[in-house]
């Protein structure tokens, strides 16, 4: 019997071990992914996901976080998308509908004019305040690993 304890013991050590690890791998906030490919959405999507006016032309950008995003922190004005054209654009809309469940609040969906010309996004910064669901700045996050979603999506 104490055998049995003993390897108990042992193997919850090694799991709140590699717990307390993956936290701390995780303490630092990131942009995990960011897919461009839903071009030209129908116009009533601004409507549906950001209550604003249909308009036409737009498209959509997801972007995963590692950490759960604040609702009430997320701004069109924080999020800046390069473009291979040199440029820079505000997106009209930054919202986590549709998936707006607790456990879902890391992707944000960028709706903007982000493919204009022959121009795709190359990038995209957290330029003004948002923050994380424990209220940790994310401004300053940058990633140039945008992924057309012709190329499929990956798991992260």
């Amino acid at each position: 019997m104490r055998p049995l304890l003993l390897l108990n013991l042992i193997l919850l050590s090694v799991m709140s071990y590699a717990q307390d690890s993956a936290r701390q791998g995780e303490s630092e906030p990131r942009i995990l992914s960011i897919y461009h490919g839903l071009a030209d959405i129908p116009p009533i999507a601004t409507q549906l996901f950001c209550n604003l006016p249909p308009a036409p032309n737009q498209d959509g950008m997801p972007i995963v976080f590692s950490v759960q995003v604040d609702s009430e922190t997320i701004t069109p004005n924080a999020f800046a998308v390069g473009l291979s054209s040199g440029e820079t654009v505000t997106p009209l809309c930054a919202t986590l509908r549709p998936a707006e469940e607790s456990l879902e609040q890391r992707t944000v969906l960028l709706i903007g004019a982000f493919s204009p010309d022959d121009s795709v996004p190359v990038s995209v910064e957290i330029v003004e305040q948002l923050e994380d669901q424990n209220g940790l700045s994310l401004l300053g996050l940058k990633s140039e690993n945008v992924t057309s979603l012709t190329a499929g999506p990956s798991l992260v």
